[in-house]
């Protein structure tokens, strides 16, 4: 399971401490990153060495990632100044990023039953510890900006609530698919994850969490409609599963004021009176950044600053809040086109293949990460999203061996 925990440390740390009643600790949490650099690249060669092959599509993307490596340092070396919010993140991409190219790798030479079991256990590490944060808080009058879930505020708290969400969704329709003898309550087990997950959600109020949840309900639905070969009767069960989670949730929502204004703030950022569809003023201040972000852009259109430059230039924040505006900045039109062209691929080949456990659960992931992305963090940093890109690429139906033989 240790393998998979690395890929969701930074959003199993906060549910940890707080099952555990742990404060949250950076340091504790900068050894544990460092550990987990250390053990992937250890696990790493060890398969290479073991099997003796390299995907050829691994060694690209490798290539790929020493050359966005090395032209980080090329942009410190001609912007100068790297403050320490730059230094750290640019140490984030080494330790933590990068690492996950790697991993991806190594989890796609696991069984689908292996992963299906893991991706199990953390659902139900992270329902737990939801559960007990919403038990302890359910008579307190909740302010979202005081929430402290483990060490972290309530938008981390809210991604940690709709990632649980994504992978309940995952499970479901893996279990809708198998015919196991435990089917009944397996499913049990997956809708109530989905109602704590969803009240966490709506307890929260995020509003990128929130456009998510309706995100990975369609996705659900999607595949289940894309399933033809799945009996009727099959199927029918399905729906009312489905149904009688929504009704649960609702009814837990509808008699309780403090869901209810969580769900108002998580859509506050919509202009619901004809004036446009944002409304500005609830969005924390993303218009003068994005204005900003627009001035760097003129400046350089076409090239760009240099990846990794706009947290070294950006005059009003360390970044864009947005992905296009980053790699505008970093790379110019040029990176934005190479980027768009990837996104479509990536889009194209996991709906294909979508209802294969492996594509739905690291499509999944990268549309946590890339929703995330249009509104919060920034692409070079983002663990989930390295790892989920390199998962989707090496993945492959017809299960070839494009590999290169390394001597021993």
């Amino acid at each position: 399971m240790y393998l998979y925990i690395f890929i969701f440390l930074t959003e199993l740390y906060p549910v940890v401490n707080n099952l555990l009643n742990i404060t949250y600790n950076s340091t504790v949490y900068r050894t544990l990153t460092l550990l987990t650099f250390f053990i992937i690249a250890i696990v790493f060669l060890r398969d290479v060495l073991i099997k003796k092959t390299i995907p050829k599509k691994l060694v690209m993307i490798i290539l790929i990632a020493l050359i966005m490596i090395s032209s980080i340092l090329l942009t410190m070396s001609i912007h100068g100044n790297v403050d320490s919010f730059a230094e750290t993140k640019y140490l984030t991409v080494v330790i933590r990023a990068f690492p996950m190219i790697l991993l991806a790798y190594i989890l796609t030479r696991k069984t689908i039953n292996w992963q299906v079991k893991q991706v199990k256990l953390i659902n139900i590490l992270i329902s737990l510890s939801l559960l007990k944060y919403l038990y302890l808080n359910k008579s307190s009058f909740f302010l979202a900006h005081t929430l402290n879930f483990g060490g972290v505020n309530y938008n981390d708290f809210s991604y940690i609530s709709v990632l649980n969400i994504a992978l309940s969704f995952v499970l479901l329709f893996d279990l809708y698919l198998k015919n196991s003898t435990r089917k009944v309550q397996q499913s049990i087990l997956i809708l109530t994850s989905l109602v704590i997950s969803y009240t966490a959600l709506f307890f929260s109020g995020g509003r990128g969490a929130m456009v998510l949840s309706i995100i990975f309900l369609v996705l659900f639905f999607f595949n289940v409609l894309k399933q033809t070969k799945v009996s009727v009767k099959k199927t029918s069960k399905l729906v009312l599963l489905t149904s009688l989670l929504l009704v649960s949730v609702s009814f837990i929502v509808l008699n309780n004021e403090t869901l209810k204004d969580g769900i108002f703030r998580g859509f506050s950022f919509l202009d619901l009176s004809g004036g446009g569809l944002i409304d500005w003023e609830n969005t924390s201040g993303r218009l003068v950044i994005y204005r900003d972000s627009l001035e760097l852009i003129q400046n350089s259109p076409f090239w760009g600053h240099g990846i990794g430059s706009v947290y070294l230039i950006h005059p009003s924040a360390h970044f864009s809040h947005n992905l296009f505006l980053d790699l505008l900045i970093d790379g110019g039109v040029f990176l934005l086109l190479i980027s768009i062209l990837f996104i479509i691929f990536v889009f194209t080949k996991s709906i294909k293949n979508s209802c294969d456990f492996r594509y739905y659960f690291s499509f999944s992931l990268f549309l946590f990460s890339f929703v995330n992305l249009l509104s919060g963090s920034n692409y070079l940093i983002e663990p989930i999203l390295w790892f989920s890109l390199t998962y989707i690429l090496l993945l492959s139906n017809r299960q070839e061996r494009e590999v290169i033989t390394v001597k021993a």
